[in-house]
């Protein structure tokens, strides 16, 4: 069984030590380094990229700063 089974992104983020780097790429909107990071934790890649676009895509919903327009 992967070691992430069954937990959320955030749960998986937080158990890699990961999350304050994610944090990080968020708040650059570096979407590259936040797909890295999210297959890190077993996401497959069309699912890291998912996640990403979902986040960046509305980050005020996930806690993060608007988008600079």
């Amino acid at each position: 069984m992967p070691a992430y089974a069954g937990m959320t992104v955030n749960e998986k983020l937080v158990i890699s030590g990961q999350m304050a780097e994610w944090d990080g790429a968020v708040a650059k909107r570096y979407r590259a380094r936040m797909i890295e990071i999210l297959m890190a934790t077993e996401l497959t890649a069309e699912q890291a990229a998912s996640t990403t676009d979902t986040t960046l895509g509305n980050p005020e919903k996930y806690g993060y700063p608007p988008a600079k327009g």
